[in-house]
């Protein structure tokens, strides 16, 4: 059984970044001399201004999307790898299971529903009809022996950035254009923070093996052609999977086993650019 953590959540209107207000938080824990640990703060916002993602993209947050962060100070250090991985599946359970824990969806459940077009794209991207619909940015903040973990959470839920961007028409899309409707974003949020608890505590409770089954199915990149953009360099060849230790495998012409990369940007699939290499 994983214990279920009752976590503070903050909420605010309009912020320049939930992420920099986590951090802040994570950094006067680390400097403090209080044991890390319970309980996990959420922070959530209406809007940011200055929104952000991996490798400091900018990230578009209008009214209407959920933009979260939250400060994880109980999960050990060699598990932050983990926790973009983690975050992604906890979004995919949400959209995948519409009534559960509570019902998001408008209308009485109904048994034959199920979106099963939902895939994680490594390392932090979660896609919904091959378009993105969520990111991920995963950060720590450490000092010593001490380390804190930030997640920070951007979903396209009611408003639309591709609606108006002709290029992320192409790459993005949002959950009302993808049900053909809005649905009330409060229970979203509340099943999304549900579903990111359960995932997280099933990660400190050593349960890695059964979400990385869950996650390995749910690879959007397996067996797809795709270029990988890693430090200088870029690599081709074919996903291979998602290793134990969450690493991208990609399987190379001319090599005889996978590779595997703990860092890095995809920035092809099938040949279609994901986004530009920087």
């Amino acid at each position: 059984m994983t214990q279920r953590i009752i976590s503070e959540v903050t909420y605010f209107g309009a912020v320049e970044s939930t992420q920099d207000i986590a951090k802040a938080h994570a950094k006067q824990l680390v400097l403090s001399e209080q044991p890390l640990g319970f309980p996990r703060q959420f922070y959530v916002a209406e809007s940011q201004t200055r929104g952000r993602g991996q490798h400091g993209r900018r990230w578009i947050s209008p009214e209407g999307g959920i933009y979260l962060s939250a400060v994880i100070p109980d999960v050990p250090q060699y598990m932050h790898r983990y926790l973009p991985l983690i975050s992604g599946l906890a979004i995919a359970r949400m959209l995948m299971r519409p009534w559960f824990p509570s019902p998001w969806l408008p209308g009485p459940p109904k048994t034959d529903i199920a979106f099963t077009n939902v895939h994680l794209r490594w390392p932090n991207d979660v896609l919904f009809n091959g378009r993105k619909i969520a990111g991920v940015l995963s950060e720590s903040v450490t000092m010593g022996h001490r380390a804190v973990a930030v997640i920070g959470v951007g979903m396209n839920v009611n408003a639309d950035p591709a609606a108006s961007d002709s290029v992320l028409s192409q790459t993005a899309t949002s959950l009302a254009h993808e049900i053909g409707g809005s649905v009330d974003k409060v229970k979203v949020t509340n099943a999304m923070l549900h579903n990111l608890e359960d995932c997280i505590g099933a990660l400190t409770s050593r349960h890695w093996s059964k979400l990385h089954q869950e996650i390995y199915h749910l690879d959007f990149l397996r067996g797809r052609a795709i270029t990988v953009a890693v430090n200088d360099q870029c690599l081709s060849g074919t996903g291979a999977g998602i290793a134990d230790d969450g690493a991208l495998l990609l399987a190379v012409p001319s090599q005889r086993e996978p590779q595997a990369i703990y860092s890095g940007t995809v920035v092809t699939v099938d040949d279609r650019p994901i986004r530009p290499v920087e």
